[in-house]
């Protein structure tokens, strides 16, 4: 499917779940008396809210269904989940059965669009999905073969802007950027992505010059 016609088929889905807002099958979430929020959209990634209401979430349901036999994109049930706090065990088990998901407790966070999203409370454990990001990339690249100006020209273009990017959208605890420098560093300056192993780039090339340039003066 090319790139524009899935984004009219997605478009499609957020008309007709704004239809049913507007014939009040779905309220979503009140933010404001005025404002209320019932899906986010990004790509293929759906972000549905709405009240603590079975009725509610069958409609989200039913909206999903009718958009799947005519799409043929239906929903991922191993990646899907519902997320809520302090939600009536009786109801969360009714609307995930309703969707054949798992619950996840809010407190505990979520990942969307591949960043781990919390309502407060971060721990340094939680940052582990950033910490993984960095030792999988790595993992991929073959260390024996990169020279130290191949290693710089990959930190630079790939690694730092890698953790921007992530920073961008939220604060990192110091602890965290900690890791992440020593994971830099030991792609810098070992011949594996375990610990030890140190090398040295021609070492004894620059101490000759060294040598000559101190005898020299």
């Amino acid at each position: 499917m090319s790139p524009i016609l899935f984004l009219l088929v997605m478009e499609a889905l957020s008309k007709r779940n704004t239809e049913y807002c507007d014939r009040g099958l779905i309220k979503g979430i009140s933010m404001t008396w005025q404002i209320h929020i019932s899906h986010m959209i990004f790509v293929d990634d759906l972000l549905f809210g709405g009240e603590a209401s079975t009725l509610e979430w069958s409609h989200f349901h039913q909206l999903l269904s009718t958009f799947g036999s005519a799409s043929s994109l239906v929903l991922n049930k191993i990646k899907s989940e519902l997320n809520s706090a302090h939600l009536d065990e009786e109801v969360t088990t009714q609307i995930c059965d309703i969707f054949g998901i798992t619950y996840r407790p809010l407190d505990s966070g979520f990942v969307y669009l591949g960043f781990h999203i919390k309502p407060n409370n971060y721990l340094n454990s939680d940052w582990g999905w950033i910490i993984h990001k960095f030792e999988s990339k790595l993992a991929n690249w073959s260390y024996m073969w990169f020279t130290m100006g191949g290693r710089l020209i990959l930190i630079g273009s790939f690694l730092q802007s890698l953790s921007v990017y992530w920073m961008n959208l939220s604060m990192f605890p110091m602890k965290i950027i900690h890791k992440i420098d020593v994971i830099v560093a030991r792609f810098l300056w070992t011949d594996s992505n375990q610990p030890g192993n140190f090398i040295c780039f021609a070492c004894h090339e620059s101490l000759k010059i060294s040598m000559r340039g101190d005898g020299g003066s």
